[in-house]
């Protein structure tokens, strides 16, 4: 069906419709607009000055992005590069393009080099983007040596110019409270407002500009289900909703402005909403995964090895789904992972 439409267009066969992308003019089916994209189906249903108009003027999108967006429209289909990504992206944004927009964002996760995470770390909050800024400020993260020396730096928001070190051990029975911040500009420390109680271990995840402890062993016999968010109006810790279940050498990471703790000793896999103060449990991971790590990789989480196993699982978050990779660590007990250049 699309082909045929695809043919009509070409042979400006009941077309009844002008987009206008500069100076360029391209004829469309509103039918195929509407199925297409909710951006038009919204105009031709509503009583917008567009809606019965033979010629639509889409300002801001240029005439070869507004080309690509109308073949996209038609096949499904569009070739993404570094040269057209940002607009594209800025395009699927404006036109409720939400699978493209997806795709732009998994194809920008594949370019953070130290040239351009600063400017994609900004792109991703921009457009909500929460892959892509995790992937980014990860590279920041891993990276800020190199970016101090590079004119990325300046484009860096003043909370992305900090590192926290959160709780720790002095001592094999002395754990810490203590929370210091590292200016990664001036490469000075500065002490934050302790935590509640000392804690070895905990997940530290940053979401909608909150920062979150969640977890933890307050002694080598123990762990916590406690969760505490940092009030920055107050300068304080407050304690969110507990876990339901605690667990024991799991992580966490951020999704979708969420919270979710997977793996560990009880194979937990749990999903904390910030504005609702709220946690549910979804499906377990097949394996424990005790201390192995967690990455957000093309809207999915994959939760990598870890004490006693080899294996690879990847959670499906809008499925709540498990599945298992093929591919194996290179040996157990491998309790790291990281996204480089969009791979795991």
């Amino acid at each position: 069906m699309s082909l045929n439409f695809r043919n009509m267009r070409h042979a400006d066969e009941m077309v009844d419709v002008v987009l206008v992308f500069g100076e360029t003019r391209v004829k469309c089916h509103r039918l195929v607009l509407a199925a297409a994209c909710e951006y038009f189906r919204l105009m031709f249903q509503t009583d917008m000055q567009e809606k019965a108009a033979s010629e639509i003027a889409m300002k801001e999108v240029s005439s070869n992005t507004g080309l690509q967006l109308v073949e996209y429209l038609y096949s499904g289909n569009i070739e993404i590069s570094t040269e057209n990504a940002q607009e594209l992206l800025a395009a699927s944004d404006r036109l409720l393009l939400v699978d493209l927009k997806k795709m732009v964002g998994v194809f920008l996760c594949g370019q953070a080099d130290t040239n351009n995470c600063v400017s994609l770390l900004n792109l991703a909050r921009l457009y909500r983007l929460e892959s892509l800024g995790g992937i980014s400020q990860q590279f920041l993260t891993d990276h800020w040596k190199e970016l101090i020396e590079t004119e990325e730096i300046y484009q860096l928001a003043e909370d992305d110019l900090h590192l926290m070190v959160i709780g720790g051990m002095k001592s094999a029975n002395f754990y810490l409270d203590l929370v210091e911040c590292l200016d990664l500009e001036t490469l000075e420390w500065s002490e934050f407002p302790h935590l509640p109680k000392a804690l070895l271990l905990p997940s530290v995840v940053y979401v909608q500009k909150q920062l979150f402890v969640v977890g933890g062993e307050p002694s080598s016999t123990t762990t916590s289900g406690d969760v505490y968010e940092f009030d920055s109006a107050e300068r304080a810790w407050q304690p969110r909703c507990p876990m339901p279940q605690v667990y024991k050498g799991a992580d966490a990471v951020s999704v979708d402005n969420k919270i979710l703790v997977l793996g560990g000793v009880y194979r937990v896999c749990m999903q904390y909403d910030p504005c609702g103060d709220l946690w549910i449990q979804l499906q377990r991971s097949q394996f424990q995964h005790i201390t192995g790590r967690a990455v957000v990789w093309k809207d999915k989480i994959v939760v990598c090895g870890g004490r006693d196993t080899d294996s690879i699982e990847e959670y499906d978050p809008c499925l709540d789904k498990w599945s298992t990779w093929n591919l194996k660590m290179p040996f157990e007990d491998m309790c790291f992972a990281l996204i480089i250049k969009g791979n795991v």
